[in-house]
This record gives structure tokens, sequence and C-alpha cells, in this order.
């Protein structure tokens, strides 16, 4: 019996199958076909990067320095769990670093009793667990709220978690990084004018 947290993922792997019908393989779908399959595999590689966002979460969790040999990623013979993570998806070291950030931000919390908290971006975690955003898209929003968290209210912060997440759905990478670009110009319109100044000069 499937477990209910993966449901969604195979939900979406069963809207891929039942666009694929009965072609042996991709140069034998129609145009219809082609499209659904299209977007039934889009809808599948972000909720895949849902669950493995959390899973990469759990491997630098049980990696974690303090526990020197002892860790996860030190007994399977990785430095640390970035290196490790890269090995087994065939990516950089950097995608993995951010499927991790992208976990840990998204993971749920417990205080010092154990009672439980929601994750600290609530929004982005509801998105890719619903395969409404990608992890790399993820990644460049939580990125840009931590950034922003130091300097602005978390009233604004709220704001535009919810903003980013609603407008980031369906977009390209490149165009959630122009997005990214806009909101921060929103959020510390102060810091980004220096930036730019230094890099005209």
């Amino acid at each position: 019996m499937a477990n209910p947290h993966l449901n969604p993922l195979l939900e979406a792997m069963t809207y891929l199958e039942d666009a694929w019908g009965d072609a042996t393989n991709a140069a034998d779908l129609s145009r219809a076909q082609l499209l659904d399959a299209h977007r039934a595999m889009g809808l599948v590689q972000r909720r895949l990067d849902g669950i493995h966002a959390e899973i990469a979460a759990g491997i630098a969790r049980e990696s974690r320095p303090e526990l020197g040999s002892a860790g996860l990623a030190k007994q399977q013979g990785f430095r640390n769990p970035a290196t490790m993570i890269a090995a087994t998806t065939g990516g950089s070291t950097g995608d993995a670093v951010r499927l991790v950030k992208v976990g840990e931000a998204t993971a749920p919390r417990s205080n010092l009793i154990g009672e439980k908290l929601p994750p600290r971006y609530t929004e982005v975690q509801r998105a890719i667990g619903a395969g409404e955003l990608s992890a790399a898209a993820a990644a460049l929003i939580v990125a840009l709220i931590d950034r922003a968290r130091v300097k602005v209210g978390i009233e604004r912060i709220v704001d535009a978690e919810r903003l980013l997440v609603e407008r980031a759905a369906g977009l390209s990478l490149d165009d959630v990084r122009k997005l990214v670009v806009h909101a921060e110009a929103w959020l510390d319109p102060d810091g980004v004018a220096p930036r730019e100044g230094e890099a005209r000069s």
C-alpha cells in the first residue's frame, strides 16, 4: 500500500502514463499526447523535487559536522552531504546545496520541548509539495527571503513569500530569477541601489 505522503508524486506518474497511452516511445506520440506528456513530466519533476528536497535535508541532518566520522555522508565515503547527493544525482554540488537548503527551509520543526512547529517557509513548502514550484525556483525564493529577513519586518517577509510563490508558478527559472530581482528591489531598495552602482563601476 502506497505511503500517503507519496500520493501526489504517484498521481503525477499516473497522469504521465495516461498521456503516454500505448505509444512505444515519444516518436509515436501525437501532438496532443506530446503536450499532455510534457505537462505531466513537468509535474512529475516538480513533485519529485519536493520529495528529494526532504530527503536531502535528512541526509544533511544525519551528516552534520558534530557527528564527525559517524555522520552519514562520511560513513558512505563522502566529504559532506552535498558531494554525496551530487554523486547520486549526477548533478553539481551547488545544486545539491540548494536542494538541502530548500529541504531545510520547508521541513517541519519543533521547539525545545518537542512541540510541532510549522516549516520556516510554509508557502514554499505547500507549493513545492503540490508541484507548483521546482526546487531550483524554490531555492531562489528561499535565498532572497533569507537575505531580506534581517532587514525588513516579518509582515513584509510573509507577504513577499506568498507573492513570490503565487507569481513564480508556471514560470521558467530565468523568469523566476527576474521576479526575484524585482522583489529584492521592493523589499530592500537601499540595498539594491549600491550593488547596481558597484556593478556599473
